[in-house]
């Protein structure tokens, strides 16, 4: 426990659609 810890961030992968035809595409952010 506590070893992917870094700093209290985490990286979210998630899909979402990027335009109006509503293909999903994959997308990364950090928390």
């Amino acid at each position: 426990m506590g070893s992917l810890e870094s700093s209290g961030e985490r990286t979210i992968t998630g899909w979402a659609a990027q335009d109006a035809s509503g293909v999903l595409a994959p997308f990364t952010f950090n928390i």
